[in-house]
């Protein structure tokens, strides 16, 4: 009973890989770019004020 199962999970688990090596084999970039979403992306917003000072928690360094 144990050997089927071994044989049964083996047999599964080439199944799996191999789908996965002939779905990236036929792939192709058109496909992917097909299938996103045409929205515009949005922009990131850096603060200066969200820096931590320069001498850490201590406060600035003086020069």
């Amino acid at each position: 009973m144990f050997l089927l199962a071994v044989i049964l999970m083996f047999v599964v688990g080439v199944l799996k890989y191999g789908e996965r090596t002939w779905a990236l084999k036929c792939s192709n970039m058109d496909s992917i770019r097909s299938s996103l979403k045409k929205e515009p992306r949005a922009r990131c917003h850096f603060y200066l004020d969200d820096r931590p000072p320069q001498g850490g928690p201590k406060g600035n360094v003086e020069e």
